[in-house]
């Protein structure tokens, strides 16, 4: 024999189940929208006037005119605009992989750095000190100056821009063809 009010009972449940799932998917999503990693130089490479690189007392200094980049130095010299723009603009857009306030700077070789790398901008300038690579050697601990955050980047993006203090970005030399022989 059917029971009917169990028939009844289950039928209510159903109708309250249906109204709670259309309720639930009426709601809008709320989805978390993950932080983006910071960057570590709050500047626009278009804004970018002059770099200024200073690693273990050799220093280079590079500058834009116009759309070219020259090297500063005892005279000036035209740079590979390529390279510089190339590695400057990877350099420039670098994510953290990890952001700290330590309580001693000296512990991530920040309290005197390795190398000094000025950026200057139409729309400020920005000081970034090299401090120590990370146990793993992948990375620097590097950090504002002025500024007691310290983060963690990508070593093969800082060395790209150090290397530039012993060898400058000067375009290359064309390679001469070969003279035929006469014969």
């Amino acid at each position: 024999m059917i029971r009917w009010r169990s028939i009844a009972g289950l039928a209510a449940l159903l109708a309250v189940l249906l109204g709670l799932a259309w309720w639930v998917s009426r709601q809008p999503a709320t989805t978390a929208t993950p932080t983006p990693p910071p960057r570590v130089i709050p500047l626009d490479f278009e804004d970018v006037q002059r770099v200024d690189i200073e690693r273990d007392g050799v220093s280079i200094a590079l500058q834009r005119s116009g759309t070219e980049w020259e090297i500063l130095g005892p005279s000036v010299s035209p740079a590979d605009r390529d390279e510089v723009e190339r590695r400057l603009r990877s350099f420039m857009t670098m994510v953290s992989f990890d952001v700290f306030t330590p309580e001693n700077l000296e512990e991530f070789g920040l309290l005197s750095p390795t190398a000094r790398v000025s950026i200057q901008a139409h729309t400020g300038t920005v000081v970034l000190l090299v401090g120590d690579r990370t146990p793993t050697e992948n990375d620097y601990y590097v950090q504002r100056e002025g500024d007691p955050t310290v983060y963690v980047v990508s070593r093969y993006l800082v060395d790209r821009v150090l290397e530039w203090v012993e060898q400058p970005p000067y375009p290359p030399t064309p390679t001469p063809s070969p003279v035929p022989e006469s014969g």
